[in-house]
């Protein structure tokens, strides 16, 4: 039901932006085209560093559900019971986190060309400033 929520919210924000009609739409809809063109301009692997820097999270708790349910199958081999059997699987299951979460720690530290392109870092909105010059530029 959360991801539900997530997944909800994303698509009223894509609503609302692609249906305003003011002068600050129309910039903030050049500016996202110009993100766009500068997102088909990276290689592949810059596109897969940044898409993986820009969604850590997700990641560590994709590879979290992938260890617990891999464990669980190895572990299903093993003569224990059902209960030794789920906390083996935890066990698994949190250090292979632990070894994600560091490996995402390194790996957000390596530069890529799409650094700048990732939301909220260091991309400050001066849409106020365009929108400044061009009502000088008209007067």
């Amino acid at each position: 039901m959360g991801v539900g929520v997530i997944f909800a919210d994303k698509a009223g924000i894509k609503f609302d932006q692609m249906n305003y009609t003011d002068q600050s739409a129309a910039i903030g809809r050049r500016a996202m085209s110009e993100a766009d063109k500068a997102w088909e301009s990276l290689s592949t692997a810059d596109k897969a560093l940044t898409w993986t820097k820009d969604h850590k999270f997700s990641v560590v708790i994709g590879s979290w559900l992938a260890s617990m349910g891999g464990s669980w199958l190895y572990i299903q081999s093993q003569p224990l019971t059902f209960a030794q059997k789920l906390v083996q699987a935890r066990v698994w299951a949190q250090g292979l986190t632990v070894a994600s979460l560091i490996g995402m720690a390194a790996l957000v530290q390596i530069p890529s060309a799409g650094d700048k392109l990732i939301s909220g870092k260091g991309t400050d909105d001066h849409s106020w400033e365009k929108r400044l010059q061009e009502a000088q530029q008209r007067q």
